[in-house]
């Protein structure tokens, strides 16, 4: 199927060559996004017949065919967008993984620099400097 690309609705409706409510009407109707940029000629097909001759021949089987076409291109396009999901939540969740893994060995470093430099603090504080007896006055003047 090939798409037609368009850069908002009114580029759409003028396309078309219908009103902006008809044009959501329809489009609610036949379960179309509005919202979209790219839309299949069976889509744009859809959008221009009109709702009540839409309504009356519904059983016949060039729509049932376009509409089971439409589904089916829907369904595949779906299905796409999962599966592109998937693949992204898949590499999320080994770059969480990984900074879990960065942030443990930080924190393993961290502790044991902590320990590093609390070790030669504690060998110092053990030796005890030599401590002069304290002189008086006079014998400090004198000598």
């Amino acid at each position: 199927m090939e798409t037609k690309h368009f850069n908002s609705a009114t580029e759409l409706i003028k396309y078309l060559g219908i009103s902006r409510p008809t044009f959501y009407k329809r489009a609610k109707r036949l379960d179309i996004s509005t919202t979209k940029s790219d839309y299949t000629e069976d889509e744009l097909n859809l959008l221009l017949e009109p709702l009540s001759r839409k309504d009356n021949n519904t059983n016949s089987p060039e729509n049932n065919d376009s509409a089971v076409n439409l589904l089916s291109e829907q369904l595949t396009n779906v299905n796409k967008t999962v599966s592109e999901q998937h693949e992204q939540l898949k590499e999320k969740d080994k770059q969480i993984a990984e900074l879990h893994n960065l942030l443990d060995q930080q924190q393993r470093l961290s502790l044991d620099l902590q320990k590093q430099l609390s070790a030669p603090q504690s060998e110092s504080e053990n030796i005890e400097p030599e401590i002069e007896p304290k002189k008086g006055f006079w014998s400090r003047l004198f000598g």
